[in-house]
Parts: C-alpha cells; sequence; structure tokens
C-alpha cells in the first residue's frame, strides 16, 4: 500500500544496512570519547569505523589515555563505528533488544563536537544439564528466544542455539540486553526412530533380557512456557542449570493416501503449543515406499503434522495425550497459484517496483511470501495453501498502491481467501498521487529519540494485517512516504529499555494510539505518544 519509506534515523542491523546520504568532496572529522559501563576512559581501544555498507572507510584508531580519539578525512555523511573489546565487537549506541547498531554522522554541523561511545560488554548466559541420576547431559540443544515484534505482537523468536560439551556444559555469548526464554532439549540419534526426544538412562539395575519400554528426555523450558520470559542485562553474566527429567513418550503413525509416483515428499511434525512462538519443525520423517510415516518418542502435547510434495501439499491438527496416535490418513491436494496484474504504473516503471506478499491470518507468527517475477516479467505466487491471508504491499519510487482486486472483491484492507488448487488472478491498481505522514514522538511533552513506530496499514488493532515500523530520529520525528488516501493508526514504544519489546499486543493499547487520515497527495502532522512498558503514554 505504500512505498512504506520510514524517513528517520539510520539504524544498521549486523546483517543488513540502510542507505544513507552521498558524500561530497569535503573532508570532516569526527571525534570521541570512549568509556566504561562506569564512566571511566578506555585507553588503548582499537576503533574501527565503516560505511552504511559495512565497507572500512579508513584505517582503526586507538584511544589515548583519556579514551579519546579521532578520524580524519571523512565525507559528509552517516558512519557505524564499533571496537574490538575483550574479544568481541561493540558498535556505537547499539540498541538493547535488536541490537541495531545507530549511525553517527559526520560533517561541517558537527565540527568540533565530540560523542561519547560507552563501551559495554555483551551478556552471556551459560550452564549445566543434568539427568535425573545428576549426570551431565552430553550433546543437548540449548535454543535461546529473544522477545520481539513481528506480525502485530510481542512473539518469541529464535536467537542464538548451542549444544553441551561432554560435561554437560554450555555457553552462549555477545547477548543483547532483552527478554528471554530458554529451552533445552536432547536430539536423537540421526539414525535413530525418535525424532523428538533421545532415549533416557533408566533406574534401577541394568537386565539385558528385559525390553521394557523407554522412556525418552523431556524437553525443558526456562521460564516453564512461553510467553514468561527472563530479563538479560547490559554485561549480565546469567548462569542456568537445567535437570532433564524422563517420560514415556508415544508414537504417530499414518500413511499419505496418494503419494506421488516417482516424486520425493516429506512429512513432518510441528509443535502447535506455543502460539507466540516463531515456527520450527521438530522433525522430518523419511516415508515408506507406500506414503506410510511414523513418528517415534514424541512428547504428549498438541501437534501439527504436514505432509508435502512442492505443489501438492496435507496437513492436519492432532493432539498427543497418554496414548500411541494411528491410523492417520492425509491427502495430499493441489495448491493454487495467483496471477498479479500491475497497473497505472508510471512510465518507464517496471513492475517490480512494486511487492505483494501474503501471510497467512492464523494465530501464529509466520513467514510473508511474496510474488515473484517471472521470465516474462510478471507477478506470479506459486504453491498457495488453500487458507485465508493477509496482503502486504511495499513500493519503491513515487508510487502507491490504490486498489488491489481479486477476483470480483476489494482486498487492499482486508484479507483473502484461496481454495484448493485455485488459479486465481489478482489486478493491483497504483497511483503517484501518494500522501506522507510527518510525524514526532513525544514523552511528557519532549521528544522521543530512537523510538519504534508502528503504522497499522489494514485488519484492525484486534486482528492486524499489513504492519510497517520504522524508527523515529535522534529530534524524535519520522515519515513515512507512499500512503494511499486512508485511515491509519500509529503507535511508538522505546528501544532503550531493556526486555520491553513493545507492547504484548495492539488491541490493549489500541486506545493509545494516534489516529491519521490522510487523502490523496497530502503531507499531513501529527504527534504519537510515547507507551510506557505498562501500555500507558508518557
Amino acid at each position: 500500500m505504500l512505498g512504506l519509506r520510514g524517513i528517520g534515523i539510520a539504524l544498521l542491523s549486523l546483517v543488513a544496512a540502510i542507505v544513507c546520504a552521498q558524500p561530497n568532496a569535503s573532508r570532516f572529522a569526527l571525534r570521541g570519547r570512549a568509556v566504561d559501563e562506569n564512566g571511566r576512559p578506555i585507553s588503548g581501544l582499537q576503533i574501527a569505523l565503516w560505511d552504511d555498507k559495512w565497507k572500512a572507510v579508513t584505517e582503526p584508531v586507538t584511544s589515548d589515555a583519556d579514551g579519546r580519539f579521532v578520524f580524519n578525512g571523512l565525507d559528509e555523511r552517516q558512519y557505524v563505528m564499533g571496537a574490538s573489546f575483550h574479544g568481541e565487537t561493540i558498535f556505537y549506541r547499539e540498541l538493547p533488544n535488536s541490537g541495531d547498531a545507530v549511525t553517527t554522522p559526520a560533517g561541517p554541523k558537527y565540527e568540533g563536537s565530540e560523542i561519547l561511545f560507552r563501551v559495554v560488554p555483551h551478556a552471556a548466559i551459560a550452564g549445566t544439564v543434568r539427568d535425573e541420576f545428576g549426570d551431565p547431559v552430553a550433546n543437548a540443544s540449548i535454543s535461546l528466544f529473544q522477545l520481539g515484534w513481528r506480525d502485530g505482537q510481542a512473539v518469541f523468536a529464535p536467537a542464538e542455539y548451542a549444544e553441551t560439551d561432554d560435561r554437560g556444559q554450555y555457553r552462549i555469548h555477545e547477548l543483547h540486553p532483552g527478554a528471554y526464554a530458554l529451552c533445552v532439549a536432547v536430539e536423537p540419534n540421526p539414525n535413530g526412530a525418535s525424532p523428538f526426544g533421545a532415549v533416557a538412562p533408566q533406574p534401577g539395575l541394568a537386565d539385558f533380557q528385559t525390553h521394557g519400554e523407554p522412556r525418552y528426555y523431556k524437553r525443558s523450558c526456562y521460564p516453564a512456557k512461553p510467553p514468561a520470559s527472563f530479563q538479560i542485562g547490559p554485561a549480565q553474566q546469567v548462569q542456568k542449570d537445567f535437570t532433564l527429567g524422563s517420560a514415556h513418550a508415544f508414537s504417530v503413525r499414518g500413511r499419505v493416501t496418494n503419494p506421488p509416483p516417482e516424486t520425493s515428499f516429506s512429512v513432518t511434525l510441528f509443535r502447535d503449543d506455543e502460539v507466540n512462538v516463531v515456527e520450527q519443525p521438530r522433525s522430518t520423517c523419511i516415508k515408506l515406499a507406500d506414503g506410510s510415516f511414523e513418528f517415534e518418542g514424541v512428547e504428549p502435547g498438541r501437534y501439527r503434522i504436514e505432509a508435502n510434495a512442492g505443489a501438492i501439499r496435507a496437513g492436519t491438527a492432532i493432539h498427543v495425550e497418554g496414548a500411541d496416535v494411528g491410523e492417520l490418513e492425509l491427502m495430499l491436494e493441489p495448491a493454487g497459484s495467483i496471477d498479479v496484474y500491475v497497473h497505472d504504473l508510471p512510465n518507464g516503471a517496471a513492475a517490480d517496483v512494486v511487492r505483494i506478499g501474503l501471510r497467512s491470518t492464523g494465530p501464529r507468527p509466520s513467514e510473508t511470501t511474496w510474488a515473484q517475477t517471472g521470465p516474462d516479467g510478471a507477478l506470479r505466487f506459486e504453491s498457495v495453501e488453500a487458507g485465508t491471508y493477509w496482503l502486504q504491499t511495499r513500493t519503491n519510487g513515487p508510487v502507491c498502491v490504490e486498489s488491489i482486486r481479486f477476483g470480483d472483491r476489494e482486498v487492499l484492507q482486508g484479507a483473502l481467501t484461496i481454495a484448493t488448487g485455485q488459479q486465481a488472478r489478482m489486478d493491483v491498481a497504483t497511483s503517484t498521487q501518494c500522501a506522507t505522514i510527518e510525524s514526532k514522538v513525544v514523552s511528557q511533552g519532549k521528544p522521543a529519540a530512537l523510538a519504534r513506530v508502528l503504522l497499522l496499514l489494514s485488519g484492525s488493532a484486534e486482528s492486524p494485517g499489513d504492519t510497517f515500523l520504522t524508527t523515529s530520529s535522534d529530534d524524535g520525528t519520522f515519515s513515512i512516504e507512499g500512503l494511499a488516501p486512508g485511515r491509519y493508526l500509529l503507535w511508538a514504544w522505546s528501544q532503550e529499555e531493556p526486555g520491553f519489546a513493545g507492547p504484548p499486543n495492539l488491541a490493549g493499547v489500541l486506545s493509545r494510539a494516534a489516529v491519521v487520515v490522510v487523502t490523496k497527495g497530502e503531507h499531513v502532522a501529527a504527534v504519537v505518544p510515547l507507551l510506557q512498558p505498562g501500555g500507558a503514554p508518557q
């Protein structure tokens, strides 16, 4: 629905960059002073400087006895600054929660000024995993999830992964302040039959003539179950030990009733009882020639089982509780496709200046699937599973999306439903008469720097569809361009509150939203109050 160009401060994740201003012929200096978390100067610190493409722009410099340093001969532009400190790289103005690095400018406006580079070591978490008998558990999988914002809600996403050594010990380092959940599981031998948990030792004397029902290690999390979380602060060293229990587990058996001949397909089992955790497949089994499949060592709980053979798929929900699950039957059904036609583009503009995505309306966080450009330059969604989807739109250049018709229905502000095997058409109408929201985030009447800003583009606070995130500049301002006419809701919260990734959902802070109505080509000013962690505006 918009070019969605959020113009505020430049943030750089450690894997992506934001294009900044072009350099000019003038040369400037960037001065600073490096201090530790207690404000004491750090001497002998090696500091490097990169441009927005993560290319080194000059040789690293070293701080003097007072912690001062200077980069000379710089172009007027934004830079990323980082220091090598005790074996890790720490960036200037790293934000908690995301770890994004805030760029710093050089130019005539900043000549003679000095930035304060507070170098705070990253946090770490370590511990030992033991079984019920106090023995160390080697090769246990440690999954760390971090609370973040996605699809209109706060969710846990995978952050780091580790394994225990032969002493049952693990360590995860270079962590940013934030809210986390930690889970431990013992993965099976790849050649074994149990896909979910390895067989645990049994109490008592070994009896090689008795073949009792095996027990499996149970997955364990701290806190016990999301959405509970624990906080990790700056430079904090967290110790968390686990004692893994064991329990009887069960099998899940069934067959695909119409396996495709001479076509590879897989059957995958997903945990489905943690709705606010970004989905990860727990196991994939190799099916037999007749389409049958079997999972062993499955803990009690809710799961979803899926068979996938490319353009034909099947799936169902199951509940494992107190007994084996057998005689499941999955019938592969053809996926659908959508041809996307983009209309009214400016002369010379390619169709790929408009990006159209689909995201499931289900309660779980899900990935957005974007229409792909074919050899003929047309956009198309292939292998779309039957279901209901939110639309997501992004554009480049002075173009906005005014309308999307799916068959005879207008779906830009709503959702669309595609049936099994449906071959559908989508028509996208664009315009160059786009609106702009120019706003300021305020807290207690003062500008709020580096605030996270969320714009709700479709759906409602209770059921968010398309959302867009940007960041306010140091003076609290931001600009969002490329909007079609309509009514929009805006929220903002601090990114400098460790552990606060945003409100748990938008429905709970609906009354705190800033409401903005725009018409064609209009520039609208708005003030967005900063939310406190409890949900109230500041």
